[in-house]
């Protein structure tokens, strides 16, 4: 379970990016459509880098941890 999540941390930054960028090419119309479509700022930039770093290092600990699990039943 540690891995499956870490991998979903890992890959939720590029779903999220993936998703601005369809979303801020799709046509906006009416009243919600009439404002001006920012990027990310500097604070969701990071914040994506930060989360993408997390899952990739508690990547790296679920295998160590289950490589250790799997040396320990043998």
């Amino acid at each position: 379970m540690y891995i499956i999540t870490s991998m979903i941390v890992t890959l939720l930054p590029f779903i999220i990016v993936l998703y601005d960028y369809w979303d801020s090419h799709q046509p906006k119309l009416g009243a919600v459509g009439s404002g001006v479509r920012a990027g990310f700022d500097a604070f969701s930039i990071i914040m994506l880098i930060i989360i993408f770093l997390a899952g990739v290092l508690n990547l790296i600990v679920a295998l160590k941890r289950y490589q250790d699990f799997k040396k320990s039943q043998s």
